[in-house]
Parts: structure tokens; C-alpha cells; sequence
């Protein structure tokens, strides 16, 4: 054009610096820029209110704030052009700041203005400048319009208010596959999701195709509820409709079955990607760390960072999970000591990790010691410190915690009652488990749900007042797997057979594929001496397939984590140190309690409770560390009365402090003593 003589004009630069910002085209974008500075067409608004768009996106505020201020006439374009180059570049807050000074000149915003200022509150979670926002809307009759519509739900989705989010929406006049998946969207991260799920069906039957933000969002629901059966309904729905291969819908998709338990999908989903991104990885760890094999988290931690993925904060709170969960202090340590040299340590997803790994691995001084030196201590953080009071028997600290985090202001949720109450019932508070559960509904508004009412019948059993939990159930008609198998455990412990047979039968009703149930039910009958009873349901248990998953045992020494089964064969040492410690306990006249080994003599009762991974782990720890060393053990399942009194044998004979921890909580074992009191 120039080559034939023909001088641009403002409309030309301004088209031009469109389309180069279009395409990101950043090295032309600033030699352009350089030709326009100092020449009449800097000044000129068309072309002003472009370049204030394109400083503000590419994050130069005050360079774009320069430019606008010598603007020498702004109208309404101007503005929206500097309010949403500032929101495209995640300066929200900015945005919002200049909408109230676009306000105070007298500039009357428009629809494009209210739909760049509707995001902004949205992606803030500013509910009283949406309210505002709204009003305005109203007053200038641009509800209506489509685009305003749509970011309004956005809006009030974003901010938590649902209720809102809905209204608006059934006003939509037009409700296209944007309005649907914003609903969906919001019930998947505010809850309920089956709401999300309810809106999903209802929008195709409507008519209305899903897209790829859909499929996302209605996964993100799917999980939310632990919906996987629909899910997996969902996964043929995307692959029939050739979304398969979308990077973000496989990320869901692998999150969605490593939340729910299904590690094999999960793999298999994460398999068939060509480039895994950042969120896929960390689905995997994460699932791995929540569901097992722990040390497979831990594998894909480090092929992550070989194939040249950095982790982020999610991955980072993923493995300590994976390591809270084998009890590797010594790697957690090393880890720890990492993230503080980057001063990731004081991030709050991170500090909560770090305490909840500390309490995992028993040590409560280092838990501690991470949460009074973070700087933000939200409610997330409060409660995790409680929890690991609580899951280490010590009530009164998570009591002391919880009194505290009200001085400090912070308001508790349905999580923090459910970590108190927890650590009420593993320490047997019953008084004062009883006056906090009241107080939620009276002092806080928080409807107790059921697993709060879990808690409150474990607190009962744990505290001998069996049949006033018994009658609880009753009450409330509560039929859950928690708390029937918290009463069941209770009676099987204090020998209360009839009742342990009616929340045995009560529960199998529910879950008849659970084996610890009839485990449970079998060391009941046997303890009462009642051996045809035991017999007739390890009969029933092996009949219907109700099969245990094999139990396992890790134990951290020297960095390395090595992990046992049952029924492990044993290396000769090893072998030798058991036979030892069975004799030195009859000797000493501690008789193991055999329980469900239900074999035909004494001896291979003995040969049989002596194959349990804790015991093998815990005389691989004494072989090879030094005396007096702490042995910390992690158990996948609960531990059996057998290798519970046989730790607290090692613990007294060796002057070994032994820290288990199992699916129930940490049992610290210390001169032949438990802070389990027994109750596990």
C-alpha cells in the first residue's frame, strides 16, 4: 500500500495493530508501535484507544494508563478499551478501579463495558461490587442483552451465589450452550453436583450440543458427587462426539476417575495422551497419593519432571500427601527443606500439606511448627491442624486449636467440625464432643450431615455408651457404612456380641462385599468363644467373594521407603527376630490374640498372625536401624489386635518408640503403652 504511495491513515493503524494483536504477533506489534510514538497518529482516539487495549493486554498498565490520560477525547470506546485490556490481562481488580472512574466522568457504560465488569467480579469472587454492578444494569434496561446475560450468571456462578445465578438465567431469553455450561460449571465447583448433572441431561434435552467447556464442567460434577458409573457414561458420550482428544477434556477425564478410585482408567485415559500437561500429571499424583500405590505418586512425580514438566503447587501437594501416606519422614524432611529454599513453604495449599505429612508420619512438633510459621492461617489450614491433633490422640490440643482459631477470627465450616468431632471421638471426649456437635447448628448454622453424625456415633461407642449410639442410628435412621462399622468395631472391643451381630447384619445389608465387616463380626464370635458362629460367616464371606485386598506395610529407613505384604516370604534374619519376639512375649506370658486366624492348630495360628506386614516391616526396622531408633510404620488397613499388642511389646522389651499408622489413625507406642487407649 505505502509502495504505491498511499499513506495509511488513523483507521489503517488501528485495523492494523488489531489484526497483529490478533494472531499475537508481538515483534511486528512493537516495531509498529515505535513508527506510531511521536507521530500525529499517537494522539489521534481511534488509534489511542487501540494502543491502550494492547498495552493494557500485554500487561504495560501504566503505559496503557499514559496513553489514555492523553486521549484527547474519551468516550465510552476508550474506556471498554482500557478496561478489558486489563481484565484480558488478569488485572481484574485494575479494571474494576477504572469502571468507578469511568463512572464519576460521566461516561455511560454499555454492554460491552458491563460484560468486561461482570468477569471481573466473577474471577474476584466480589460479591458486593456484583450486586452493584447488577443494579446498575438494571437501571439502564441492558439485562436483556445476550452477552450481559450470560456474564451475569457468569457472575454470580463465580461469587457462590447460585441462587442468583439461577434467576438470571431463567430470564435468559436466549439460553445457548455458553448459558448451560456456566450453570453446570458453577454446581460443580460450589456444590451440589448433582445439580450440575440434573442441568447437564436437562440442556440436551433441550436440544442444545455440549462442547468441549461442557464436557469439562460436567465431569468436574461428576467428581464433586464421586459419580463414576455417569462419568464413565459421560467418557463414551465425548469419545461418540470426537472430543476425545482434547488435551483439557482428557485432563478431566483422568481426574475424574483417579478421585473416584479407579487408578486403572485413570492410567489408561493418561496413557493415550502424546504430551500430558501440568494438570494431567498432577490428577495422576494426586490420585495415587489419595488411593494408592503411594509409591507409584512418587514415580510419576519424578517422570514428570524427567520428561521436562515443572511441577507446581498442586504437584507439590500431591506428593506430600503420597509421602504422609508411606510415612517417609526423612524424604518428607528433604522435601520440605527444597520448597523452603523457594519460598514455597508458606504458600497455604503447601503449609497445609506439610502439616498434614507431619501428622501422618507422627510427628506432631514439626506439624505444629509449619502452621505457626505460615503467614496466612485461613480456615483450610485451621482445620488441618486440628485433624492432626486429632488422628494422633490428642484431643485436648485439637480442642485448645479449635477455641483458638475463633479468637483469631476465623469462622469454621462443615470440614473443621467433622476434624474436631474426630478428635474428640479418638481421644473419648464425650462431653465435650457432645457440646461442640450441639453448638454447630445453635452458635454456627451448620446443619450437621452425616458424616458428622458418624462422628458423633463413633464418640459415643468409643466412650462405652454403645447402646445410646446404637439408639442414634435408630433415631435418625442413619444406615451409613461410617457408623455402623465405628459401632460394630466398638462392640467387637468390648465384647458386646449381640449388638456387634446387629450392626453386622445391618451393615452387610449396604455393603456385602466388605470384608473387614466380616472380619470384624469373625474376631467377635471367636473372642466370645463362640467358634461355630465365627466359622458359619468366614463361610458366608467366602462364598459371596467379600475378599480382603491384601494388607500392606512401608517403613522409611535411610531415605529409602520398603514396603511387605502378608504372607511375605521372609529373609532368614527376619524369620529369626519373629520367632524371637513370639517367644519373648509368651515367656512374659503376652499371649497374641488370634482372632480371625481361623486354622486348625495352634501353631499355624501363630505361623499365620506372625506373616502380617506391620510385624515383618517392624523386624526389618529393628534389624536394620540403630537402638532406640523410632520405627515408623504405615499400614494400608486397620491393625489387628495380634500385631497391636505385639507393637506394644517391641516397644517396652526394645526401648523402641513405634509410630503405626493405619486406615484408623497414628498409634504411638511408648513402654509397652498406645495413645489409642486401646480403642482402634
Amino acid at each position: 500500500m505505502q509502495s504505491d504511495g498511499v499513506p495509511p491513515n488513523a483507521v489503517t493503524i488501528a485495523c492494523l495493530l488489531k489484526a497483529l494483536n490478533d494472531v499475537s504477533a508481538a515483534d511486528a506489534v512493537g516495531k509498529l508501535i515505535e513508527k506510531i510514538e511521536g507521530s500525529a497518529f499517537e494522539s489521534d482516539p481511534l488509534v489511542g484507544n487501540s494502543l491502550v487495549g494492547m498495552h493494557a493486554r500485554f500487561g504495560s498498565i501504566q503505559k496503557a494508563k499514559s496513553i489514555f490520560d492523553q486521549l484527547s477525547s474519551r468516550d465510552v470506546v476508550s474506556w471498554n478499551a482500557l478496561i478489558s485490556g486489563l481484565l484480558e490481562s488478569g488485572a481484574a481488580t485494575d479494571a474494576i478501579a477504572q469502571f468507578k472512574e469511568m463512572s464519576k466522568e460521566k461516561v455511560s457504560p454499555d454492554s460491552v463495558t458491563f460484560t468486561c465488569i461482570c468477569k471481573a467480579c466473577g474471577s474476584l469472587g466480589d460479591v458486593e461490587n456484583a450486586l452493584c454492578v447488577h443494579l446498575e444494569i438494571t437501571k439502564l434496561g441492558l439485562g436483556d442483552d445476550y452477552f450481559v446475560g450470560n456474564s451475569l450468571s457468569y457472575m454470580y456462578a463465580n461469587c457462590d451465589l447460585l441462587s442468583e445465578a439461577i434467576e438470571v438465567f431463567k430470564k435468559l431469553a436466549v439460553k445457548d450452550v455458553v448459558s448451560w455450561s456456566t450453570l453446570i460449571a458453577a454446581f460443580a465447583k460450589h456444590g451440589p453436583g448433582s445439580e450440575g448433572l440434573n442441568y447437564f441431561n436437562q440442556m440436551k434435552s433441550e436440544g442444545i450440543l455440549p462442547n468441549a467447556f461442557t464436557f469439562c464442567s460436567v465431569l468436574r460434577a461428576c467428581i464433586s458427587v464421586q459419580a463414576l458409573d455417569t462419568g464413565r457414561d459421560i467418557h463414551m458420550e465425548i469419545e461418540q462426539k470426537g472430543f476425545g482428544d482434547i488435551i483439557p477434556i482428557c485432563s478431566a477425564l483422568v481426574a475424574l476417575y483417579s478421585k473416584c478410585g479407579s487408578l486403572i482408567e485413570s492410567q489408561y485415559v493418561f496413557d493415550q495422551l502424546h504430551d500430558p500437561d501440568i494438570l494431567s500429571w498432577n490428577a495422576l499424583v494426586s490420585g495415587y497419593a489419595e488411593h494408592g500405590p503411594c509409591q507409584q505418586a512418587l514415580k510419576c512425580f519424578n517422570e514428570m519432571q524427567d520428561k521436562g514438566v515443572q511441577p507446581d503447587i498442586v504437584s507439590f501437594a500431591g506428593v506430600l500427601k503420597a509421602l504422609g501416606g508411606l510415612g517417609a519422614l526423612e524424604s518428607g524432611r528433604g522435601l520440605h527443606s527444597k520448597l523452603s529454599k523457594h519460598s514455597l513453604a508458606v504458600d497455604p495449599c503447601i503449609g497445609n500439606g506439610l502439616i498434614n505429612m507431619y501428622a501422618r508420619c507422627g510427628s506432631l512438633l514439626e506439624a505444629e511448627d509449619v502452621f505457626n510459621r505460615l503467614p496466612i492461617r485461613d480456615v483450610v489450614v485451621w482445620s488441618s491442624m486440628i485433624q492432626a491433633f486429632g488422628m494422633n490422640h490428642e484431643g485436648g490440643k485439637a480442642v485448645g486449636c479449635f477455641e483458638e482459631m475463633q479468637r483469631q477470627g476465623v469462622k469454621p465450616n462443615c470440614v473443621t467440625f467433622t476434624c474436631l468431632l474426630s478428635a474428640c471421638s479418638h481421644s473419648s471426649l464425650a462431653v465435650e464432643g457432645k457440646r461442640y456437635f450441639k453448638a454447630m447448628r445453635q452458635d454456627f448454622g451448620i446443619i450437621p450431615l452425616i458424616e458428622h453424625y458418624n462422628c458423633i456415633i463413633d464418640l459415643l461407642a468409643r466412650s462405652g455408651h454403645l447402646f445410646e449410639a446404637e439408639r442414634v442410628c435408630e433415631l435418625i435412621g442413619l444406615s451409613s457404612e461410617g457408623a455402623l462399622s465405628s459401632l460394630l468395631t466398638a462392640s467387637c472391643i468390648c465384647g458386646e456380641t449381640e449388638l456387634a451381630l446387629r450392626c453386622f447384619q445391618n451393615s452387610v445389608k449396604n455393603n456385602m462385599h466388605d470384608a473387614g465387616l466380616y472380619v470384624l463380626m469373625v474376631d467377635t464370635f471367636t473372642s466370645a468363644g463362640r467358634l461355630t458362629d465365627a466359622l458359619q460367616i468366614e463361610d458366608v464371606r467366602r462364598y459371596i467373594g467379600a475378599f480382603k485386598k491384601p494388607a500392606e506395610a512401608f517403613i522409611e529407613i535411610d531415605n529409602e521407603v520398603y514396603g511387605f505384604i502378608v504372607g511375605d516370604k521372609q529373609t532368614k534374619d527376619v524369620k529369626e527376630t519373629l520367632r524371637s519376639l513370639r517367644s519373648g512375649m509368651k515367656s512374659k506370658g503376652n499371649m497374641t490374640h488370634l482372632g480371625s486366624a481361623l486354622t486348625s492348630s495352634p501353631y499355624e495360628k501363630e505361623a499365620s498372625a506372625c506373616e502380617h506386614a506391620e510385624k515383618i516391616a517392624l523386624a526389618f526396622g529393628l534389624l536394620h536401624t540403630p537402638e532406640g531408633q523410632t520405627l515408623r510404620v504405615t499400614k494400608n488397613l486397620r491393625m489387628c489386635h495380634d500385631c497391636h499388642i505385639t507393637s506394644m511389646f517391641i516397644s517396652k522389651e526394645k526401648k523402641r518408640e513405634i509410630i503405626i499408622q493405619d486406615k484408623c489413625c497414628i498409634h504411638h507406642f511408648k513402654d509397652g503403652l498406645c495413645s489409642c487407649g486401646d480403642m482402634f
